[in-house]
């Protein structure tokens, strides 16, 4: 009986044989068949064995010789470099330097004020507070505070204990006059329309105000209990604003007079362009201190 040969496909897509041999038919007599070429390398796989020789009706052949293994792999394709990093985030700005401190500003608008101790010791402002006179040897003094008006002489006829020699003080006012009070036969015109007059008399056993509405002097009855003090040639006195009407500026003469007959004498003015030392002089200069401001007594010139 005849060898059948039958045939089954591979997954590899090559045909192999399948001898199926007759019983009893020796294998000896047919040539051997010669071995199957090696299998297709299938790239990056071992290749499947090649198919057996064909030889009709002989023997089945022995069996092929496995193919050549299949080419190494080529290698994977290079990876994608990373991406760049990221550009770094910029330093922090540096701080700045701390800028100079400014200049200190100036004294500016502080309003001028000045409390004198009516003791008898002279704590007027050496610079501020101080008037020359029309008289050599005597020095007037002025200063306020939101109280008082404070005034000062300094003079050898202060310490004279003499009641015909006086200190006048003119303050203005309206209604007043431009009149002042008769001393003996010195009745000065004044240089402003005053409505308050104090006095104080070298013996210092007096002192006094009175007021005109442009009807004449009159007495104003004031109290000076602590408001007056003599030491030696020096004289400090306080008029309470409230008693010359709290005015917001003071209109103001100083000076000193001598009323004894024979020795009749006006002199030690403040201003002391206001007059010539002499008998019965015109009073013709004053000061006008604005309260409310900075400006130190000293500092003002006369009017007008």
């Amino acid at each position: 009986m005849r060898a059948a040969v039958g045939w089954i496909l591979v997954a590899s897509l090559a045909f192999v044989p399948i001898v199926s041999c007759a019983e009893g038919a020796p294998s000896d007599n047919y040539p051997q068949a010669s071995g199957g070429s090696g299998g297709a390398k299938d790239a990056g796989n071992d290749a499947v064995g090649g198919a057996a020789g064909e030889q009709p009706d002989a023997s089945a052949g022995a069996s092929g010789q496995g193919g050549d293994g299949g080419s190494v792999g080529s290698g994977g394709s290079s990876g994608t470099g990373g991406s760049a990093g990221s550009s770094g985030t910029g330093g922090s700005s540096g701080t700045g330097g701390t800028a100079g401190t400014g200049g200190t500003g100036g004294s500016g608008g502080s309003t001028y004020s000045h409390t004198i101790v009516i003791d008898g010791v002279n704590d007027f402002d050496p610079v501020k507070d101080k008037f020359t006179t029309s008289s050599n040897g005597y020095t007037g003094y002025y200063a306020w505070d939101a109280q008082y008006f404070y005034l000062g002489m300094d003079g050898p006829d202060v310490a004279s204990g003499d009641g015909s020699k006086w200190v006048l003080v003119y303050f203005g006012g309206t209604p007043g006059s431009t009149t002042g009070q008769p001393y003996n036969t010195q009745t000065p015109t004044l240089p402003f329309e005053a409505k308050y007059h104090v006095r104080w008399s070298a013996n210092n056993t007096y002192t006094n105000a009175e007021t005109n509405s442009g009807l004449g002097w009159t007495n104003a009855g004031w109290d000076f209990t602590g408001d007056v003090k003599e030491n030696g040639t020096y004289i400090e006195m306080r008029i309470p604003l409230a008693d010359i009407g709290s005015p917001s500026k003071v209109q103001v003469h100083l000076c000193m007079i001598n009323e004894a007959s024979g020795h009749e004498w006006s002199y030690a003015a403040v201003p002391s362009t206001s007059f010539t030392d002499g008998v019965n002089p015109p009073y013709t200069k004053y000061f006008e201190f604005d309260l409310s401001g900075s400006t130190p007594p000293a500092s003002y010139s006369p009017l007008p």
